[in-house]
């Protein structure tokens, strides 16, 4: 009985998480120059843990040397996938990285890869 209760409380465990439940971490980054830019005033954006910053040209490499990205943030979810520059989502299990996908509303692409 006891092996028969096993088996069950097993199944019950490995088909109660359905594939749309799990998630994954990864690392996101658009495609292409267009998320590089300088700003109006002269300056580079960079994203910074999330939140686009507008800094001296002179600073751009003391920023990218702590792992911060050249180019705005801008984050943006779209049928369960996040698009944004240089940020760690998390995406439903189903997407295989690598892997690159279209923001339907922009056109932009962004590439998918395993979390930094």
């Amino acid at each position: 009985m006891k092996k028969v209760l096993f088996i069950v409380l097993v199944a019950l465990f490995t088909f109660s998480c359905a594939e749309d439940e799990c998630t994954q971490d990864c690392y996101v980054v658009e495609v292409g120059s267009s998320a590089r830019g300088i700003s109006t005033k002269g300056k580079v954006f960079v994203c910074h843990k999330g939140s686009t910053l507008e800094i001296e040209q002179s600073s751009l490499q003391e920023h990218l040397d702590h792992d911060d990205t050249e180019g705005k943030c801008e984050t943006l979810s779209v049928g369960g996938l996040t698009y944004g520059n240089g940020i760690n989502v998390e995406i439903a299990c189903k997407y295989d990285l690598p892997f690159i996908s279209t923001d339907p509303d922009t056109g932009k692409q962004y590439l998918y890869t395993e979390s930094k």
